[in-house]
């Protein structure tokens, strides 16, 4: 993924941490958590939700650097994202502003990770399986 991505490892395939995976997971938790309960932003006093308000921070600025670090040595063309930084919005004419090319660079991520981890658990599952 990292690769078609970003043009880059993204260590996915190490079997040490990865910060990005740890994250991911507490950032779609807090979603959900957001999704069951609308008030949550306004639970100050609980560590649950603090802790998710955290997890968000963290990835909005990891999306940030990964962004600032795209503009500054643009990818490849073979890339995914080689490709974003050229789109135009036919509406307007204009090119992506930061905040829709961070936005798109998280979902890619998200999609990544979650179609790789579950492609890879139901090719486990089949195997014990059969």
């Amino acid at each position: 993924m990292g690769h078609m991505l970003f043009a880059e490892d993204l260590k996915g395939m190490d079997m040490g941490k990865s910060m990005y995976i740890d994250l991911f997971s507490k950032l779609l938790e807090e979603v959900h958590q957001n999704i069951a309960n609308p008030l949550r932003k306004f639970m100050i006093w609980s560590a649950d939700a603090k802790q998710g308000k955290e997890a968000l921070k963290t990835h909005d600025k990891l999306m940030g650097d990964k962004l600032e670090a795209m503009l500054a040595n643009p990818p490849p063309d073979y890339t995914i994202t080689g490709h974003l930084l050229k789109v135009v919005d036919p509406a307007t004419g204009k090119r992506l502003v930061r905040d829709q090319l961070k936005a798109e660079i998280a979902i890619m991520m998200g999609a990544g990770f979650e179609t790789t981890s579950h492609a890879i658990s139901w090719t486990l599952a089949a195997l014990a399986a059969h």
